[in-house]
């Protein structure tokens, strides 16, 4: 798995996950076994302020570019993200920094992952 990207190496432990709880696995123990999973993948390596959130199937970190899943998929750039504070903020290109709740998170998207 050397040669594993991190985006590619994101999407195998997704879907271990949801295979995990498809077939009848607790949430907590797939967390559980996904975060060994993770561990062992990435052992050595360090990625600040990295969150998997529950609203999202993406890594999220400060300074990714992210878009809406609006209508006018707006464009910006994640400037904090605090899971434990139930906040995170986006400076939209348009309008500018925007505060949201975590329970709005499932309404972002990494631009590079766009459908175009």
């Amino acid at each position: 798995m050397e040669d594993l990207d991190l985006f590619r190496a994101n999407e195998l432990l997704a879907d271990g996950f949801r295979t995990l709880l498809a077939i009848g696995v607790s949430r907590d123990e797939a967390l559980e076994i996904a975060q060994e999973q993770l561990e062992e993948v990435f052992a050595g390596h360090v990625f600040v302020n990295e969150h998997y959130y529950d609203g999202t199937d993406i890594p999220i970190r400060v300074g990714d570019r992210v878009y809406h899943r609006s209508e006018d998929e707006a464009l910006g750039t994640l400037v904090k993200f605090e899971p434990e504070q139930d906040i995170f903020v986006i400076d939209w290109d348009d309008i500018g920094p925007v505060e949201y709740t975590m329970e709005c998170i499932a309404a972002i998207g990494l631009e590079e992952s766009r459908d175009t």
